[in-house]
């Protein structure tokens, strides 16, 4: 039987919805492991759950977290890490169901996931069978800890955004599997997102903090410099120009979300990864 570890890393959780989540996963895999951001309410944290903990010193980022937990499992002995965002609620029967689908070809998969931003919509790609992907969410993710070793492991210079793309990329790259299981096993948010119709183009806007579009900018020119088979850095730029024009038009706080897009797509462009 293979070893499978959880790992969640933490900072500053709405602490309800980090016990729901904890509450249902516990028991699925054969040890829980929280890796915490320098989190305010890290004490609130370690009360909920009988498990490992590592504190770091300050804010990381989501990258550099992820890879503490992936050389934890390496170290470790587990073959398996299904990684969990902190809002995110697992199915109970989620790890049953991809232990159906392990095998050494595959590097990593994901399930069909609900938001809950959008809780009355049927997803048209969602499906009935096995499909080969090319990047899934960190939520939900159970990655193949040896493929992940055949790889250059999560990049820390980007911080937050784009992180699961990347390593999904490089695990592909390395000759292995992305998939989707045909099972909705994840309820999850991706901001406060909104589906619209752009000019009768389909599109949606997440309303990020401008810190946080200055990261999705940046992090998006830098992977098709890093990873160009999968788009040029053309394109990448004018998918940046075309959200930054979304987020203008239909989220609040525009200039500095402007400004913060501008500055991301420049520092994408030159390499100013710091």
């Amino acid at each position: 039987m293979c070893r499978i570890l959880t790992g969640i890393v933490t900072y500053n959780p709405d602490i309800d919805r980090l016990k729901q989540n904890l509450e249902t996963i516990m028991d699925q895999t054969d040890e829980l492991l929280i890796i915490d951001n320098a989190s305010e309410n890290f004490s609130q944290i370690k009360t909920l759950a009988a498990g490992k903990f590592i504190e770091l010193e300050k804010n990381h980022g989501i990258a550099y977290a992820l890879r503490r937990l992936m050389d934890f499992a390496n170290k470790n002995g587990y073959d398996w890490v299904l990684t969990l965002d902190q809002d995110s609620v697992a199915d109970r029967h989620l790890v049953d169901e991809y232990r159906k689908y392990m095998s050494d070809d595959i590097g990593a998969m994901t399930c069909l996931i609900r938001d809950r931003n959008y809780p009355e919509i049927e997803y048209e790609d969602r499906g009935t069978e096995v499909a080969d992907i090319d990047w899934c969410i960190t939520s939900g993710c159970l990655m193949n800890v040896k493929a992940y070793g055949n790889t250059s492991g999560y990049d820390t210079k980007m911080f937050i955004d784009c992180v699961d793309i990347d390593i999904c990329y490089s695990l592909k790259e390395a000759g292995y599997r992305v998939i989707r299981i045909p099972y909705e096993g994840l309820l999850h948010e991706i901001g406060k997102a909104k589906r619209l119709k752009v000019l009768g183009r389909k599109t949606q806007t997440f309303n990020h903090p401008a810190w946080r579009r200055y990261y999705v900018n940046r992090n998006t020119v830098y992977l098709a410099k890093k990873h160009p088979e999968y788009g040029s850095v053309a394109d990448a730029v004018g998918r940046c120009i075309y959200h930054t024009f979304i987020t203008l038009i239909y989220e609040d706080d525009r200039m500095n979300k402007l400004k913060a897009n501008i500055r991301g797509i420049r520092d994408g462009i030159r390499g100013k990864m710091s």
